[in-house]
C-alpha cells in the first residue's frame, strides 16, 4: 500500500483542524470560523483595485526586503565561488 506525501499531508491538516489536544471539536475555516455551515459565498464578477503599495511605510518596508534578499544571495554567491 503507498500514499503520497500530499495525501498524508492533508489528513494531518484535517486532524489538527478538528482536535485540540487531542480532544475532538468541530472543523474551522481559514479564518478560525467554524466550518460545519453550508453558506457559501459566491462572487459573480471580479474588479481590479490597485496595485502597489499603498503608503510610504509599506514601501519603505518592502524595499528594505528586496535589499536584504538581494545582500544575502550576494554573500550566498561569494562564498560559494570562494569555496
Amino acid at each position: 500500500y503507498s500514499t503520497t506525501f500530499a495525501a498524508r499531508r492533508t489528513a494531518r491538516r484535517t486532524w489538527r483542524r478538528t482536535h485540540v489536544n487531542g480532544e475532538e471539536r468541530p472543523a474551522l475555516d481559514a479564518f478560525g470560523r467554524p466550518d460545519d455551515t453550508d453558506e457559501t459565498v459566491i462572487i459573480p464578477t471580479w474588479r481590479y483595485h490597485s496595485s502597489g503599495y499603498t503608503n510610504n511605510g509599506d514601501r519603505w518596508l518592502a524595499s528594505m526586503a528586496a535589499d536584504q534578499a538581494r545582500s544575502r544571495r550576494e554573500v550566498a554567491r561569494d562564498h560559494r565561488s570562494a569555496a
